[in-house]
């Protein structure tokens, strides 16, 4: 005699929400140096819901999609200079996008 028995779990709803910012211009210090950055970026955001075994939970990622410009002030030239977006200043502004929430 064979007995099967079907577990069922309780199936956690989960969502996702993306919002897309177009425009935007967000200030933020990156070693040592004001920047200003302008263009557009999308917070895509998933979270399941609490269940009896686990609490809720969700992620925010940050994706930046255009920039129209970056620059940061140079106190010694008295001068605004137009950078290109590197990895590592990107990271920085998704962060300050992310605080800023």
């Amino acid at each position: 005699m064979i007995f099967v028995y079907r577990i069922t779990q309780n199936q956690k709803a989960m969502s996702n929400d993306t919002e897309n910012y177009h425009d935007q211009q967000v200030e933020f210090t990156y070693e040592g140096n004001e920047y200003i950055w302008e263009g557009d970026y999308t917070i895509e955001s998933t979270w399941e819901d609490e269940s009896e075994y686990a609490p809720s939970y969700g992620e925010k990622e940050v994706i930046i999609d255009h920039t129209t410009s970056l620059s940061y002030y140079d106190e010694d030239l008295e001068v605004n200079v137009e950078v290109k977006p590197t990895t590592s200043i990107l990271v920085e502004l998704q962060f300050q996008i992310e605080r800023n929430y």
